[in-house]
């Protein structure tokens, strides 16, 4: 009777812990046959969009992810293209500001004027499109040659009458005051072109636009 009821319970315990594995067993296969549902409905779902909505835009990131665009020809006309973009390339610019005296004489009476006034000077290429650009056939070296640099403009930004003496026999007359402030905006002028402004600002000139190519993608860049 002993014998019996062990090998009942040899049984029980050796069939329950079979019966627990098949129940876990069958639980994954349930987890894993929803999650290959759900990520088959994603798939169908994107691609519904994509056909739908995004097929035609080419900057779209899923068009470019499943058909990449067609990489663009650098050519000297594209080069030219993004140049454009400054056309008047300024590269230096000069605030200045004076003070000249105006004055005026003669036996029994004499005039005087003080103006106050501020300018800019502007240097670099007024139309940076007229460069000659060059690309090897390997599309990795590209050579510029910039046209020359100038003064672009040299303007008076502000001024006002700081002191004056006249009376009704002498005055100083506004067109005296244009000269003169004329005189000294060109005298700062040819003071900055001593100083080798044209020179600094082509070397400042160089440095940006092979900096900007080099990022653009080209291995060499030679700005002359």
């Amino acid at each position: 009777m002993e014998n019996e009821n062990g090998g009942l319970l040899n049984k029980i315990e050796n069939n329950y812990p079979k019966g627990k594995k098949r129940t876990r067993k069958s639980l994954i296969v349930r987890i894993f046959n929803r999650v290959i549902i759900i990520l088959a409905l994603f798939i169908v779902i994107l691609f519904a969009v994509y056909f739908l909505f995004l097929k035609n835009k080419p900057d779209n990131p899923i068009t470019n992810i499943i058909a990449p665009a067609p990489k663009t020809e650098v050519t000297s006309a594209l080069i030219k293209d993004q140049l454009s973009y400054w056309q008047e390339f300024v590269i230096f610019k000069y605030r200045y500001s004076n003070i000249c005296t105006i004055k005026k004489t003669g036996r029994l009476f004499s005039a005087y004027t003080i103006v106050k006034y501020s300018g800019i000077i502007r240097a670099g290429i007024a139309d940076i499109t007229e460069c000659d650009v060059k690309i090897s056939e390997d599309g990795k070296k590209l050579e510029i040659k910039l046209p020359e640099v100038e003064i672009l403009g040299n303007e008076i930004s502000s001024q006002e009458v700081f002191d004056e003496q006249k009376n009704i026999f002498m005055s100083v007359k506004t067109q005296e005051i244009f000269d003169k402030i004329e005189e000294d905006k060109m005298r700062a002028q040819e003071d900055l072109l001593t100083d080798g402004l044209i020179a600094n600002a082509k070397d400042y000139a160089k440095k940006i636009i092979t900096q900007l190519f080099l990022t653009a993608g080209f291995e060499e860049v030679l700005v002359e």
